[in-house]
């Protein structure tokens, strides 16, 4: 039996066009005008596409199942036209030996919805400091390649290792681009105008190019195949765009919050914009698309990364209070006031819980006084005064 999609819009040879589709059984048999077939679906208004592949997004299982799952983040892709996916390796326990790579598989098996790849991670439990079994971990067909996302690798050494051992395998070092020596305690926004306007601690550029310019530079000398995720800033494209001009095997990524986004658009110091990297400047955001068009940034990939309502709402309050405090109002501009840095958001979060697990002690002692000391107390008083009481009205 054949099914034919009827007047979509299909994306064939590198554009949109009013076509019809006709499949037979699995497989796509033609694509035209006025075709016909046993099922005709209308697809008009419609979008038809060859299914998407995202090289980038956090399943959060195992160890997150209150962010995500296999199952949940696999229909939400397939339902976003995604059939084929590869998740990173910062699961807990993180994707770093056979073992872990083994259940993952299994899971898969079990739970997921469409093509469901992952990384395995470059150093044991990303912290930096010893080299997985690269060999052991590349052996299996699910592992797409390595990559410490979350985390960058701080050691030039480390990564030049790692970068050896994935040539070796024939695989590819997928890179985390964020040099920690770069980054100040509380950093939660981009640095620029709008950080500055609200006492807020920036992320710079450099905490990104340092660490792409490096590996870059240690992938033209070793020869590896190497892929820099979530680029945003403008001197990380100008850097890959230098090194593909000389043939080498390196590509980028852009996330869509970079492609339309920037830290302008962030009202009210809404959580919902925070991410890492952080949403960048007008300038970086057009030499990410320029990158697009001229091939520099080679693919779109989402970051897909799930989190519990409970935890942004926590965010939403923190910030809320903050805001109120600041005397920061909706859509008003503080080019002239002095606002106190943020605290960093975890010491928020146990400033939150501080209090109300003091103002919880205070009234716990506070009826416990009542009840077994001024209680009783009175009691006593009361007693003595009505047995004078009694013995007056009584006395002869």
């Amino acid at each position: 039996m054949k099914t034919v999609l009827k007047n979509g819009n299909v994306f064939y040879q590198n554009k949109i066009q009013k076509l019809d589709v006709e499949i037979d059984g699995e497989t796509i048999s033609r694509i035209g005008k006025e075709l016909d077939g046993d099922n005709v679906i209308d697809c008009t208004d419609l979008l038809v596409t060859p299914g998407f592949v995202d090289l980038h997004v956090h399943l959060r299982e195992p160890g997150f199942e209150h962010k995500g799952t296999i199952k949940t983040e696999t229909l939400s892709a397939k339902y976003g036209g995604y059939t084929h996916i590869v998740a990173m390796a910062n699961t807990n326990p993180c994707m770093d030996d056979k073992e872990t790579i083994e259940d993952f598989i299994q899971r898969v098996k079990k739970d997921s919805s469409i093509h469901t790849y992952t990384y395995s991670a470059i150093t044991k439990d990303l912290k930096g400091q010893e080299l997985v079994n690269f060999k052991e971990n590349n052996a299996f067909d699910i592992v797409q390649g390595f990559s410490d996302d979350g985390k960058g690798v701080q050691s030039k050494e480390m990564m030049e290792k790692a970068m050896k051992e994935a040539k070796a395998n024939k695989s590819i070092i997928v890179a985390h681009c964020e040099d920690e020596g770069e980054l100040e305690k509380g950093a939660c926004i981009n640095l620029g105008r709008v950080s500055k306007e609200n006492g807020l601690v920036g992320i710079n550029n450099a905490s990104e190019y340092n660490h792409a310019l490096r590996d870059l530079q240690l992938s033209k000398e070793i020869g590896n195949r190497y892929h820099i995720c979530h680029i945003s800033t403008k001197e990380t494209v100008a850097g890959l765009r230098e090194y593909r001009k000389q043939g080498l095997p390196v590509s980028g990524e852009a996330c869509p919050h970079h492609l339309i986004l920037t830290d302008e658009n962030i009202k009210n110091l809404n959580p919902n914009y925070k991410m890492n990297p952080p949403l960048r400047s007008k300038e970086d955001l057009d030499a990410l698309i320029e990158g697009l068009k001229d091939g520099t940034v080679t693919c779109i990939s989402t970051d897909h990364a799930p989190h519990s309502d409970e935890e942004k709402l926590k965010l939403m309050i923190f910030i809320d209070e903050y805001i109120e405090k600041n005397n920061i109002e909706k859509g008003r501009k503080y080019e002239n006031t002095k606002i106190k840095k943020i605290p960093n958001i975890n010491f928020l979060c146990f400033l939150h819980f501080s209090t109300k697990f003091v103002i919880f002690i205070f009234l716990y002692f506070f009826i416990s006084f009542v009840i077994f000391f001024l209680i009783p107390f009175f009691h006593f008083f009361y007693d003595i005064w009505w047995s004078f009481s009694c013995s007056i009205i009584c006395s002869p």
